[in-house]
């Protein structure tokens, strides 16, 4: 059975992984992408920055294993991906990632906080 922090990861998600800015400033990511068992929320809501700033989330995530900061997901399965293998929508990308302990240290919860980004996804 598995550790309650992992218990209910029973979607599918796509994960790719932030290597860079490209000439405009804007993120770049790694192909392909990574196929992830997730719980995905889309529950709207507000934390608060590093410098104390309140930002808006717009879903949370939760996996097996950390996300970074400016990762981008997608909700599906590699499989139902469009012939290009990139998604035409629907991205989120990760803006505060949480990692919380079990009382007895042998299980990890990882949960993001998740904005849509509303542009394609950004490989070059």
């Amino acid at each position: 059975m598995p550790a309650l922090e992992q218990m209910d990861l029973n979607q599918l998600a796509v994960r790719w992984t932030r290597n860079g800015t490209n000439s405009y400033g804007r993120p770049t990511i790694s192909l392909p992408g990574v196929e992830l068992a997730v719980r995905w929320n889309d529950k709207l809501g507000q934390m608060r920055d590093k410098d104390g700033n309140v930002v808006a989330y717009d879903g949370f995530v939760i996996t097996d294993r950390a996300l970074a900061i400016g990762d981008m997901l997608w909700l599906g399965a590699i499989a139902s991906l469009p012939g290009t293998g990139l998604p035409a929508g629907n991205l989120m990308e990760v803006i505060q990632y949480n990692m919380t302990k079990s009382l007895d240290g042998r299980n990890t919860r990882h949960e993001s906080m998740v904005k849509r980004y509303t542009d394609v996804l950004p490989t070059a």
